[in-house]
């Protein structure tokens, strides 16, 4: 088996046999023992090859670290699963984009929701509500049944003020934001 680790020794990439693209990377065949629990290097990598950030090369040999955490993904298309952040590919002058779709309640005239924590500039939003979508920016429905504006007060958010049959639905927004 060969590997790449990371500068702390993390196993960054595995290899058996075949060839993996090293350029200067420092692949390294691996003379260790076989981590405990397996009784040989392919069995061991069939179980973890999806956490081998948890997995450090200490004086030769794997040694699994429980306290490591996976590295941040940066998402091309995001999954929706409301309340989770999101990393995006997406730069905002030079600063990572995060997206969260987020549960806004019953709509209610004036309610409103904070753009998730540690948002510091929403980049841009997109919402539901009844089943209708929401366009972008400060808007006024064309039949006048609810309006929207992004505000900023204490921090950035979204109120909207929806009249007619949209009170008692339930509205969602998605968030896109940078932190600084």
């Amino acid at each position: 088996m060969r590997y790449i680790a990371d500068s702390n020794g993390y196993v960054k990439e595995v290899s058996f046999g075949a060839m993996i693209v090293c350029e200067g990377r420092g692949c390294t065949e691996y003379t260790g023992t076989v981590p405990s629990g397996y009784s040989k290097l392919e069995y061991w990598y069939i179980a973890e090859c999806d956490k081998l950030y948890r997995w450090k090369i200490v004086g030769g040999n794997l040694t699994l670290d429980p306290d490591a955490t996976a590295p941040e993904t940066a998402w091309e298309y995001p999954p929706v699963t409301t309340g989770v952040e999101y990393r995006t590919a997406e730069l905002h002058q030079g600063l990572p984009v995060y997206t969260m779709r987020m549960s806004c309640g019953t709509a209610a005239n004036g309610a409103g929701v904070s753009a998730p924590a540690g948002a510091t500039r929403i980049i841009r939003h997109e919402g539901y509500i009844g089943g209708r979508i929401m366009p972008i920016g400060n808007y006024l429905d064309s039949d006048s049944t609810y309006a929207y504006e992004v505000g900023w007060g204490a921090g950035p958010g979204v109120t909207l003020y929806a009249t007619g049959y949209l009170v008692g639905l339930t509205w969602e927004k998605q968030f896109w934001y940078i932190k600084d």
